[in-house]
């Protein structure tokens, strides 16, 4: 089957279940090319002899039921929300550049407001049916480069509050400048 651009070419003659294959086979390829960047998991697959991607998207499948049948749900959903994050902002103190500090620090305001926030709406938030599967679409929103969701939370909702509330803060707009140059 020809491809563009890498992705398998389909065409109105092309079969169903040899299209998903084919575009099955590219997402597991693409998946196995970005996961070979990370050595702990080239040493995973080495030691058990399972292929990498296959134990990330074990344990992705297992974080999902876990969430959606809410075992430990408020647990794992936790550690979604600290575990990448906590090492992007230990890469981020380790570097020079200033930029990525910010997106952390950033991150981090907002998803401790939002914990707190949770704490004293936990019995309402509770009642709504998959609320821990609308964190962790949420966490995701926040941590996610494509989405910037804590940069736009930031100064869309919580910043404003934040100014109202502080009294005579030294305001150079610093922190807006970095975040805008940014966007």
């Amino acid at each position: 089957m020809a491809t563009v651009s890498g992705r398998p070419n389909l065409t109105p003659n092309t079969r169903v279940p040899e299209a998903v294959t084919n575009n099955i086979g590219y997402y597991h390829a693409q998946l196995d090319k970005h996961l070979s960047q990370h050595g702990f998991l080239r040493d995973l697959e080495a030691r058990t002899k399972v292929p990498k991607t296959t134990l990330v998207l074990i344990a992705a499948g297992l974080i999902l039921l876990f969430i959606f049948f809410n075992i430990g749900a408020g647990l794992v959903t936790n550690i979604l929300g600290w575990g990448y994050p906590a090492w992007a902002s230990f890469r981020a103190i380790e570097t020079p550049n200033k930029i990525d500090d910010t997106q952390w620090l950033v991150y981090w305001t907002v998803f401790g407001f939002i914990n707190v926030l949770e704490y004293f709406v936990d019995t309402i938030v509770h009642w709504f049916p998959f609320w821990f599967i609308f964190k962790t679409l949420l966490i995701l929103y926040l941590i996610l480069p494509q989405t910037r969701g804590a940069e736009y939370l930031y100064l869309q909702f919580l910043r404003p509050v934040l100014l109202r509330g502080t009294g005579p803060v030294v305001n150079d707009g610093s922190l807006r400048n970095k975040i805008n140059t940014r966007l």
